[in-house]
């Protein structure tokens, strides 16, 4: 944990093996790691640092996504093709839900409730509607008739725009309307992009918004 007035380390938490991502729910003060070695969501209470469950989900999960209006986590799955979908309340896996080949990376619109996870083999981005946690649109994310490999995905809520990084070939960041699910625009940007993330508000507008978007090359 990192104090982030001061840039220091201020606690050290164990978790499961290889843990891979993390998410906070904001409201909740409840952080999620995935562990792709062990196949679970550790859940860590914010307020005293200690974890408080553990979660199994399907084979590698390799990305994590909250809800923090409804208290749902969604969890992308790379070797079994799906997203586990965790209650927050209880700590319980509620359902699982078949996606594209090889998910990556998922990212929660708390204002619309929908999911968006990047399917690196599958060159897709599926939607998926969080009230019956159903696959609503599948958007190919293609780039000069080329395949991208789609990994990291970010969603600014304030305008409903998908941002997701394309690694593999292209080096572009793909801008998808939230509204129609359809591809906008690919921005140029370093080799291999991963990870996107948006300054912009989850739940609740803030002060800080400034409608940029951060990419790791």
């Amino acid at each position: 944990m990192i104090n982030g007035y001061t840039n220091s380390v201020t606690a050290t938490i164990s978790v499961d093996s290889n843990p891979l991502g993390v998410a906070v729910n904001s409201l909740t003060n409840t952080i999620y790691v995935i562990n792709i070695n062990s196949d679970t969501v550790s859940v860590i209470n914010g307020s005293n640092n200690t974890v408080t469950a553990t979660v199994g989900v399907s084979a590698s999960p390799s990305g994590v996504a909250v809800n923090s209006v409804s208290n749902t986590i969604y969890v992308a799955n790379n070797s079994s093709d799906t997203v586990s979908v965790i209650n927050g309340y209880t700590n319980t896996l509620t359902t699982t839900i078949s996606v594209g080949t090889d998910p990556s990376g998922v990212a929660v619109n708390s204002s619309t409730n929908t999911i968006y996870v990047a399917n690196w083999s599958s060159d897709t981005v599926s939607v998926i509607n969080g009230y019956n946690n159903s696959v609503t649109a599948t958007i190919s994310i293609m780039y000069l008739s080329y395949g991208t490999s789609p990994y990291g995905v970010a969603v600014d809520s304030s305008t409903n725009t998908i941002y997701v990084a394309n690694s593999y070939g292209s080096n572009t960041v793909c801008v998808i309307n939230g509204s129609n699910n359809t591809v906008t625009a690919f921005i140029s940007v370093g080799s291999s992009p991963d990870a996107v993330a948006v300054n912009s508000p989850n739940v609740t507008p803030i002060i800080s918004v400034t409608n940029t978007i951060y990419v790791v090359n």
